[in-house]
């Protein structure tokens, strides 16, 4: 009996039904979510419902790849440098009833977004202590943010290795404008430049995603429109 023989037997004496559970588990991708309120999912009204983040997790489990994800590193008003001391101490969460630290999230990783600057872009306004900023104040500001930012990325690729994605900001007032598209032009460059993808939400400053005038955060509909940005340049192999 021949070499090729004996495979062509023994590769049909393998159950069909070996197969089909190949084809029909390829739960790979493991994918963190960092951030802040948008990377929560808080709405206009300040509920927590769906992120961005859930349904990039949706679509990668509905193509049956989905092996661990969480979005719980992300907090409310959180900062960059909030998250950057989040990888300094390693932070731990619970996943399935699991304990994770950050570190190994981040090592065992195949997708991360992160969206942060939000916070970080109201808290250097309000900490100018001036009623009406110059420009050379808006260039200043943006370059403070996008320095820690930097400082948060590399941490980060001490650990993560694969497909980063990283959300850039948006505005709702003239002064946020002036500093939000000058940092989103220095962290577009920086992705650019790093092999990471930018992923640009300035349009959702728009009327239409804020049902509450009040609010700071955007609509239910925003986060799908975020979710759809992201997943349109998603890659989903191992």
């Amino acid at each position: 009996m021949t070499k090729k023989v004996k495979l062509l037997i023994l590769m049909l004496s393998i159950p069909i039904t070996y197969f089909i559970y190949i084809l029909n588990n390829n739960k790979n991708i493991n994918y963190i979510a960092l951030g802040d309120d948008l990377s929560v999912g808080i709405n206009s009204f300040g509920i927590a419902n769906y992120s961005y983040s859930d349904y990039i997790k949706d679509y990668i489990r509905e193509n049956n790849m989905l092996n661990i994800y969480t979005n719980k590193l992300s907090e409310r008003n959180k900062t960059i440098t909030e998250q950057y001391n989040d990888i300094l101490v390693n932070k731990k969460v619970k996943i399935d009833n699991k304990t994770y630290n950050i570190k190994k999230l981040l090592r065992e990783s195949d997708i991360l977004t992160i969206s942060l600057g939000q916070n970080d872009i109201r808290y250097e306004i309000s900490s100018t202590n001036k009623q009406k900023l110059t420009s050379r104040d808006y260039t200043q500001i943006a370059e403070t943010i996008f320095t820690k930012y930097k400082t948060l990325i590399t941490e980060i690729k001490k650990y993560f290795k694969r497909d980063l994605y990283l959300l850039g900001t948006y505005y709702r007032t003239e002064t946020e404008r002036n500093i939000s598209q000058q940092l989103n032009k220095k962290l577009k460059e920086y992705c650019n430049d790093n092999k990471m993808t930018f992923i640009d939400i300035s349009y959702i400053g728009n009327d239409k995603y804020f049902d509450n005038r009040n609010s700071n955060l955007p609509n239910d509909e925003a986060y799908l429109e975020i979710s759809k940005s992201i997943i349109s340049r998603l890659i989903l192999e191992k």
